[in-house]
């Protein structure tokens, strides 16, 4: 305004002097020639200076705007290092937008500037605002893909829009102010820069003047550069968050994590790493992972780590390591190699999990396990008991028989031929033989193990099962039917636990049909087998088995008949027996139509064996 009226004063002085000059030449019509020479010198005096005066006028014009441009570039500058040090701070990128639009309504006198972020590919929020029209806006979310807002219009198409002289308000802007109780002379002009980074908008830069025509082009170009620091400073906020996070979780996890280098040297620890092995971050830095975990021979974690390198894939171990203490304890490892952009692998990551809890519970329960199956050997052989008696009170009469007649004719002076004799001890050692291979399949029950397992015929273990149990089927009045079918595959198992299988469902049956006291009592036994197949069933003609107890009379302990001796583990039993041998039992019958169980072996042809 000071230069608009110095310029006005400068022309008035002009015509003043102009007048002047001509109102001397009407006075002095005929002047002479001193004063025509005087009149013209100061009138070309008086023009001189008044090029000069508008020169210098114009120069400082040009000085001031080079000046407020110096000034908005440095502000700029200045702003951008306080928005890197606010994100090496890691400030929250909320406040950091919001510092920024704060301080660029003060640089470039402006009524509002905003940030719009992209949330998904339909939505984008206004993250942050500051300027007089700021009020009630800070977390308004606009459309994209509207067709009114500018901000959605540079995102939409990743290009500047610019408004240099506004004849329409959006919605936003006409409900903005309304609400402030302003006119829409503040929304004159307005800009929106597309933020890009690495080929992808991620939003908008907005502002907005209540001048026209306030955008020229060094703005414009300031803006635009200041727009390309501003996204790159975004980025690094929201990836120092990401990374602040990553890291939180990471120290709190309950398992160990440690970084290492490509080499396994260890860069990084978190809290339960410590906990777990007794080192602290400044005793293992550097140090081989492995190495640390107490493996001493470092020509082996060196081989270990370039085989890492090599295969690029992750690896798992399960192994006993040392602590610092020197006390052992079990861990899982998992390492997972880090790749950059090229895929050159640069670091690894090792989590460590303890489970040396879990062995110990593991160790208990197969203890557990093995009392269990101890119980059940012993109530399998409970079942046999009567079997057994009679099985070895054959050969222990005959060997009393023999013995007996031995003893009377000595006594009475009875002498026996010498072959006699002979034939005598013979058959008392072949009796003893007999009772002492009872004893030895006996024995075999408790203590038979997976080594014991060979290639067995299911027809001669059921024989074998029915010779020890067979006579008290008889006492209880049960009549057998086999139909075993010839030349069946062989099974892969141990020929003891087959037979008490057999002895199991055998004397289960037994047990049903005392329960109803008929007396046409039978057990069936059929085999049979296919291509790929071995099959038994075991059926009865007693009450057969409720439909609600199906799924629980395989659970040990679990039993039929509450309040009586039995412990509940015959079919228990008989399951893990059939599981052991990779097979299935199921149990085919209704109830009141008797119990009928499919057992399923895989075969195994005698040539293949």
């Amino acid at each position: 305004m000071r230069i608009v009226v110095k310029r006005r004063g400068l022309v008035v002085i002009l015509l003043i002097g102009l007048l002047g000059l001509y109102s001397f030449q009407q006075m002095y019509p005929q002047p002479s020639f001193y004063l025509r020479g005087l009149s013209w010198g100061l009138g070309s005096t008086v023009l001189a200076l008044l090029l000069f005066f508008l020169n210098h006028v114009r120069r400082k014009q040009e000085w001031l705007a080079q000046e407020a441009e110096k000034t908005q570039d440095e502000a700029c500058e200045r702003i951008l290092m306080q928005t890197a040090s606010k994100v090496l701070e890691e400030a929250g990128i909320g406040a950091i937008l919001n510092f920024v639009c704060e301080q660029l309504v003060t640089v470039f006198e402006v009524s509002l500037v905003r940030v719009i972020l992209k949330e998904d590919s339909d939505n984008v929020k206004v993250s942050a605002a500051a300027g007089k029209l700021a009020v009630k806006n800070g977390c308004s979310t606009l459309n994209c893909t509207a067709a009114g807002p500018l901000s959605g219009f540079a995102i939409k198409t990743s290009t500047l829009q610019v408004v240099q002289d506004k004849t329409k308000l959006a919605c936003w802007q006409a409900k903005l102010l309304a609400e402030l109780g302003l006119d829409e002379t503040e929304f004159q002009s307005e800009i929106a820069l597309p933020l890009i980074l690495k080929g992808n908008t991620i939003g908008a830069f907005y502002l907005s003047s209540n001048r026209r025509n306030y955008w020229d082009k060094r703005i414009v170009t300031r803006l635009q550069r200041f727009s390309d620091q501003l996204t790159i400073a975004i980025s690094a906020a929201q990836d120092r968050q990401k990374l602040s996070l990553l890291i939180a979780g990471l120290e709190a996890a309950a398992n160990a994590i440690v970084i290492t280098d490509k080499n396994g040297n260890v860069e990084w620890i978190n809290p339960a790493f410590a906990a777990l092995t007794g080192y602290t971050q400044s005793e293992v830095s550097g140090q081989d992972l492995m190495y640390v975990s107490g493996y001493r021979d470092k020509s082996f974690c060196q081989r270990f780590w370039q085989q890492l390198n090599s295969d690029g894939e992750p690896w798992r171990g399960e192994f006993a390591h040392q602590r610092k203490d020197g006390s052992l304890y079990e861990e899982v490892m998992t390492i997972t190699p880090v790749t950059n952009n090229q895929g050159e692998i640069t670091n690894f990551i090792a989590i460590k999990e303890d489970i040396t809890e879990q062995k110990m519970a593991a160790a208990s329960m197969a203890k557990a396990n093995e009392v269990r199956t101890q119980a059940e050997k012993l109530s399998s052989l409970g079942t046999m008991a009567a079997g057994l008696s009679h099985e070895i009170n054959q050969p222990l009469n005959s060997i009393k028989m023999i013995a007996s007649g031995m003893v009377y004719a000595y006594h009475n002076g009875k002498e026996r031929p010498t072959a006699d004799i002979m034939r005598n001890v013979e058959e008392i050692s072949r009796q003893a033989d007999r009772i002492n291979n009872i004893i030895i399949h006996m024995r075999s029950f408790i203590r038979r193990d997976k080594s014991q397992a060979t290639y067995c015929n299911v027809n001669e273990a059921i024989e074998q099962s029915l010779a020890i149990i067979g006579s008290q089927l008889a006492a209880h009045r049960i009549r057998v039917h086999k139909e075993l079918t010839d030349r069946l595959p062989l099974v892969y198992a141990i020929s003891t636990a087959l037979e008490e299988l057999v002895v199991n469902l055998a004397s289960n049956a037994m047990q049903a049909l005392d329960s109803i006291g008929r007396t046409d009592k039978q057990l069936a036994i059929r085999t049979w087998a296919d291509k790929n197949h071995v099959y038994i069933c075991v059926a009865d003609n007693g009450p057969g088995i409720k439909a609600a107890y199906k799924t629980k009379v395989f659970e040990p302990f679990f039993s039929t008949k509450p309040g009586s001796d039995n412990l509940g583990l015959g079919l228990s039993i008989v399951q893990s027996i059939v599981t052991s041998c990779q097979g299935t039992i199921a149990i085919i019958s209704e109830e009141n139509e008797g119990a009928a169980f499919l057992i399923t072996f895989p075969g195994i042809s005698e040539e293949a064996v």
